[in-house]
């Protein structure tokens, strides 16, 4: 709470009146504290007492700035007071009484400093992260970001500040054509991004035009405004875009080669099929799921037998050290043979995987 006292000086007879409010504020009796200036300058804080013995030293019919600074009571507790003075004239114009004001801002002082230091911690732990993290509110005006952010988009550096509007970064942007997929389409591009903002769809992954990859991940705070993340996947989407190359080159040595894969997890049981191996038996990839079942319906008659032995010894973990010729029938009837090698890998302690 806030409370508030007024003494009244009299710059006539230089006479000081305490009211109840200030005594209760500097915590000491009335009729056993004295009033006077030694007295109320013995109570403040002395870091904060050069200052206001400054002030009352002037004692004059002017107006004093609104000051804050600290008492310390008898009892040892200290206090936030707001202090500030109003000069009350006389009919003629001349000045008669100072009014000065005091307040007790203790609590208020208090919950500032919690809250300035929550923020400076807040801040702090924003910093830290690596990725580009911002605060839009609920007007989608940037509130802070933190350094990683900023360096995304140094053209726009100077748009970094609390109070600029998402929109007008991204325009920004698109200007300095930050966008590959923008290029010649700006205002489309723009439309569609801010309404998957407001629709939040959930993260999306976005190319720029310096060939770089960031995924963009949105959520809505509980006062409305949005918290955003970007993370460079650059060397993600690179190691991906190089394990499609590398298997889509393997695919067309097997299809060249007509051989064709398949791989079992031995603790799972789960099956994956090549291309090339879709290929072999005849069957879409889209409709046919490999399994180890599936398999033996594929297989001749005559030659079942043969490849139940290679099944049952591939479960016992066995190696296969001799190839399979077998005949499988196709979906339409076609019969074709088959040369299979099994092998069981292992991993580092010998078990097989």
């Amino acid at each position: 709470g806030v409370t508030t006292a007024a003494p009244a000086y009299q710059l006539q007879t230089k006479a000081t009146e305490w009211s109840d409010e200030m005594y209760r504020i500097f915590g000491v009796e009335r009729g056993v504290f004295e009033v006077g200036t030694h007295n109320f300058l013995a109570m403040v804080h002395p870091e904060d007492r050069p200052r206001i013995e400054e002030l009352v030293a002037r004692n004059g019919a002017k107006a004093e700035p609104p000051t804050e600074f600290r008492i310390m009571r008898s009892d040892g507790t200290m206090r936030w007071v707001y202090r500030e003075a109003e000069i009350w004239h006389n009919p003629d114009g001349t000045p008669a009484m100072r009014l000065t004001t005091y307040k007790d801002i203790t609590e208020k002082r208090e919950a500032d400093m919690r809250h300035r230091a929550l923020e400076a911690l807040l801040r702090d732990a924003i910093e830290s992260i690596s990725e580009g993290f911002v605060i839009y509110d609920a007007q989608d005006r940037l509130v802070l970001c933190n350094e990683a952010y900023r360096k995304l988009y140094p053209e726009g550096a100077e748009l970094m500040v609390p109070g600029t509007r998402f929109e007008d970064v991204l325009r920004s942007a698109l200007k300095q054509g930050r966008y590959a997929d923008a290029v010649g389409r700006e205002e489309e591009w723009l439309a569609e991004r801010l309404r998957a903002r407001r629709e939040f769809s959930g993260p999306f992954e976005a190319q720029w035009a310096d060939g770089r990859w960031m995924l963009i991940s949105e959520r809505r705070t509980s006062s409305g405004g949005i918290a955003g993340l970007r993370v460079d996947i650059t060397a993600l989407k690179r190691v991906q875009q190089s394990l499609r190359e590398s298997q889509q080159r393997l695919d067309r040595t097997q299809m060249i080669a007509h051989i064709g894969t398949v791989e079992r997890d031995l603790r799972t049981g789960t099956v994956v099929w090549s291309e090339e191996t879709y290929r072999i038996f005849g069957v879409d990839p889209s409709s046919y799921t490999p399994s180890a079942e599936n398999l033996l319906g594929f297989i001749h008659p005559d030659d079942r037998p043969l490849v139940l032995d290679v099944v049952r010894r591939s479960n016992h973990h066995e190696e296969a050290s001799k190839s399979a010729k077998f005949r499988i029938v196709r979906p339409a009837g076609e019969i074709r043979s088959i040369l299979a090698q099994a092998h069981v890998a292992r991993d580092g302690g010998g078990k097989p995987l």
